[in-house]
C-alpha cells in the first residue's frame, strides 16, 4: 500500500472473516482443515457490550455527492448509505473511517438514520454512529452523514492523502465506510485500514471548474460540470482531480480491460507501459483482474497508493517500474483479496512486494536485523517497517516458491485468489494455503516468522 520505495540496484535478491477450503495439490500436498481465522485485531476499541456484533459485518452501498470548490480548496461531501445488518445478531451503531477526519480539519454539518437525526463522535479517523434503535439482523437502515473538509496544501507526512497542491486535488477514503475504530497515528508508513466490499458505489462529482476525474468507478453521466461514476465490489473509492490531466489510454494484452493514465507531467507512456506488463504477468500467474478498467493517477508527492481499479504514482517516483508493479499488483491483494492491514499486513504487503520483485528481477537483503511478521503495523520502526514486511517478507516467499516449486506455490495462490475474492483474509489463511500445497516442512519457517500464529 504506501510505498516508499527503498531499493539498492544489484544487491542480490486493508465483511466477516472467511473460512478458506484447503485442498490438496496435485503434487500431492498435505490437506488440512478449513481455515478460521480468530486473531483479535489489538488496536480495535471495544464496542459497545450491548452490541452482539460490530458495525463492521455489514452490507453497504453508498450513493455519494461531493462538491469540490477549487479555488477555496475544500470537499463538501453528502454521504447516503443503504446498511443491511448481515452480522447475525443485532447492532446499535456503526463505525465509519474517513481520512477527512485525521487530516481534513472534518466539520460535521449533519447526520441522520432513517431521517432521524444523529450525533457521532469524530475520534481519530472514524466517526462513532449511535442507532436511535437497535438494528436487528437482516434488517436496512439509510445512514446519511453531510461533512465539509479543507484539503492540505503540502504533500509531507500523510498530508498527501487529502491534498491540494501543484494542480491536482487528492482525496484517500473521503467516504465515511463501514470499518472498524482503528487507531490512525503509527510510526511508519503503514496503512491503518479495513474495510469490506460494496456491492455498488455511485459518486457524483461537482466543481466550480472544469476538472479530469480519475477515480475508482467508470464515468456513467455527464451534465455540466457534474460528473458521475458507478463501480460494483470495491472496498473504497478514491479519486484525483486536476484541470490538467491529460489521459493516455490502452488496453490489456488479452483486451479484456482498459487501462488509463492520467498523467500531469510527460510520463504517461512509460507508466502505461509498465502497467500493461505488470497486468499481464499477474494475471497469468494469479487469476484475471474483475474490474472493467484500470487507471493509474500521477500525483505531486507522497508515496505510491493503491485503490480498487485505481493507483496513485507520485511525480520524481524512485525505481517506476518496481512502484508501478508494486502499486498493480495491490489489485489482487487487498483490492479483490482484503486483510486487515493493521494487524496483517504480510497479507498484502509482503506477497505484493514479492510479486512486484519477481516482475522486475530485484530482490535485495534487507537493511535491518531480521524480525518476526506478526506484529500490528504500530509495533515497527519508520525505517525498518519497509525493510521487515517488504523486503524480508518477499524475500521469505521467494524461499517458499524455491523449495515448493513454481508449479505448487503459483498454484496455491491462484486458489488463495480465487476462494478469498472481495472477501477478507488474514495472513494465517495465506500460509495456511501455501502450506496445504507444501507440506508440514514449512512450520519451522512459520514458528520463527509468526510466533504468534504457530
Amino acid at each position: 500500500m504506501t510505498l516508499s520505495v527503498l531499493l539498492v540496484a544489484g544487491a542480490g535478491p486493508s465483511g466477516a472473516q472467511a473460512t478458506a477450503p484447503v485442498l490438496a495439490s496435485s503434487g500431492g500436498g498435505v490437506s488440512q482443515t478449513p481455515i478460521v481465522p480468530t486473531r483479535e485485531d489489538p488496536w480495535a476499541v471495544p464496542i459497545d457490550p450491548a452490541a452482539d456484533r460490530t458495525s463492521y459485518e455489514v452490507r453497504a452501498t453508498y450513493d455519494v455527492h461531493a462538491n469540490l470548490d477549487w479555488a477555496r480548496g475544500s470537499l463538501r461531501v453528502d454521504s447516503l448509505m443503504s446498511v443491511t445488518n448481515t452480522s447475525g445478531g443485532s447492532l446499535t451503531h456503526l463505525e465509519l473511517n474517513t481520512v477527512a477526519a485525521r487530516l481534513g480539519r472534518l466539520h460535521l454539518i449533519s447526520a441522520s438514520v432513517d431521517g432521524r437525526a444523529v450525533s457521532p463522535e469524530v475520534v481519530g479517523q472514524t466517526l462513532m454512529v449511535t442507532l436511535p434503535s437497535t438494528l436487528v439482523e437482516n434488517a436496512t437502515a439509510s445512514v446519511r452523514i453531510v461533512y465539509r473538509a479543507w484539503f492540505r496544501h503540502t504533500f509531507g507526512g500523510d498530508d498527501w492523502l487529502w491534498s491540494q497542491t501543484d494542480g491536482i486535488a487528492s482525496a484517500y477514503r473521503f467516504i465515511p465506510w463501514v470499518s472498524r475504530r482503528l487507531r490512525f497515528n503509527r510510526p511508519n508508513s503503514g496503512d491503518p485500514f479495513v474495510t469490506p466490499v460494496s456491492p455498488f458505489v455511485r459518486v457524483t462529482l461537482t466543481a466550480e471548474r472544469r476538472l479530469t476525474f480519475a477515480t475508482s468507478g467508470d464515468r456513467t453521466s455527464e451534465n455540466g460540470l457534474s460528473q458521475t461514476f458507478e463501480v460494483h465490489n470495491v472496498r473504497d473509492f478514491n479519486f484525483t482531480a486536476s484541470p490538467y490531466y491529460s489521459v493516455r489510454s490502452g488496453l490489456s494484452s488479452d483486451g479484456q480491460t482498459k487501462i488509463r493514465v492520467y498523467g500531469r507531467w510527460g510520463n504517461a507512456a512509460t507508466i502505461l507501459h509498465s502497467a500493461r506488463s505488470a497486468f499481464e504477468d499477474y494475471e497469468a500467474r494469479i487469476g484475471s483482474y474483475p474490474y472493467p478498467t484500470f487507471s493509474i493517477a500521477e500525483t505531486p508527492g507522497g508515496f505510491g497508493m493503491e485503490s480498487p481499479t485505481l493507483i496513485w504514482i507520485p511525480r520524481h517516483a524512485l525505481f517506476l517500474d518496481y512502484l508501478i508493479s508494486h502499486e498493480t499488483a495491490h489489485q489482487w491483494f487487498y483490492a479483490t483479496v482484503g486483510n486487515d492491514q493493521t494487524t496483517d499486513a504480510f497479507a498484502d504487503e509482503a506477497l505484493v512486494d514479492f510479486m512486484a520483485r519477481t516482475h522486475v528481477h530485484l530482490f535485495r537483503g534487507s537493511r535491518c536485523a531480521r524480525d518476526r511478521f506478526d506484529l500490528p503495523i504500530y509495533h515497527y520502526s519508520r525505517n525498518c517497517y519497509y525493510e521487515v514486511i517488504y523486503v524480508q517478507g518477499s524475500d521469505f516467499l521467494n524461499e517458499l516458491r524455491r523449495d515448493m516449486g513454481g508449479p505448487s506455490f503459483w498454484g496455491a495462490l491462484r486458489q488463495y485468489y480465487a476462494y478469498y475474492r472481495f472477501k477478507i483474509s488474514s495472513d494465517r489463511a495465506l500460509l495456511e494455503t501455501l502450506r496445504s500445497w507444501a507440506g508440514d516442512w514449512v512450520l519451522p519457517r512459520y514458528h520463527l516468522r509468526f510466533p504468534s500464529l504457530y
